[in-house]
């Protein structure tokens, strides 16, 4: 990237323009910051709102955030938010950065199952170790630091830029996205860039991510639409694990771990044949 001002300039730029927001808080009520400890801990993940672009198409902005650092790993122009585009994405990235620890999203598609089951996206992740976790319904305050990229976009590039077509949009991103990362000063940061801090996580990609294998008993199949059964009780899962292999854990009693891999995906009272958790988390 070349003729770009330094931190210094573009600090005291920002500044004059009233593009840099110190943030103020109450006295009564400091303003408490949530963040990981360590890069590649935490990434954040979500489509900002998509916008017309002058030749008439939509383009559908999918952004990637490292919790800890605020690195941006990822603003890819997209023709929309379905899942082949998602992920190609996240195999350039994990192939580039290494795998997160967990990946925070919210519950839309192609994230989370309408139906209250899971996606192909999910189950990819845990093939590959990491943890999918979903904000809660109608708190999307939960992504804060992705929410905050979104309007910083909005404000310096989208709201000041004529973007024509998916490969303007692109080369755009590609652009601000550096600046983003390595000149633009953030408050969080102490007025460091996020390339300060960031480093690549020391989990590499795996050639072919492959199904979990179980030792021991309480291996069972799920059926080819989505549901096992246990003790005459039919339970749904998702249409995405169908034919794929889960073990059962005894809990307590008659409640019973649904797992995939190194993963709880589900509790179950086997008493009274319900579901009573679809929560995906590590095994203890």
């Amino acid at each position: 990237m070349k003729d770009l001002p330094s931190r210094t300039t573009f600090a005291n730029v920002l500044k004059r323009n009233n593009y840099v927001e110190i943030e103020k808080s109450k006295p009564q009520k400091p303003l408490i910051r949530f963040e990981r400890d360590y890069p590649n801990d935490l990434w954040q993940v979500d489509f900002k709102g998509h916008f017309g672009m002058t030749d008439g198409n939509r383009c559908y902005p999918l952004t990637v955030l490292d919790d800890c650092t605020r690195y941006s790993l990822c603003l890819d122009a997209k023709s929309n938010e379905q899942g082949p585009g998602v992920f190609e994405s996240f195999t350039r990235l994990f192939t580039e950065f290494g795998l997160p620890k967990d990946i925070l999203c919210d519950n839309g598609n192609p994230w989370g199952d309408s139906k209250n089951g899971y996606t192909l996206f999910e189950i990819w992740l845990m093939q590959l170790g990491i943890l999918p976790i979903h904000i809660r319904p109608y708190r999307p305050q939960t992504q804060g630091k992705e929410e905050r990229f979104h309007r910083t976009l909005s404000k310096e590039l989208l709201a000041r830029q004529q973007i024509e077509d998916i490969l303007d949009a692109q080369e755009k991103f590609d652009k601000w996205r550096y600046v983003y990362n390595y000149i633009r000063p953030h408050h969080a940061l102490n007025l460091d860039v996020p390339a300060d801090h960031y480093k690549p996580s020391i989990r590499k990609m795996p050639r072919v991510p492959k199904e979990p294998e179980y030792s021991g008993a309480n291996i069972i199949k799920v059926d080819y639409k989505g549901y096992i059964r246990i003790n005459g009780f039919k339970y749904y899962f998702s249409e995405s694990f169908a034919n794929r292999y889960v073990q059962l854990e005894t809990i307590d009693n008659h409640i019973i771990s649904i797992n995939y891999g190194e993963f709880s995906i589900a509790r179950v009272n086997t008493d009274e044949g319900l579901i009573i958790s679809k929560r995906i988390r590590r095994k203890v």
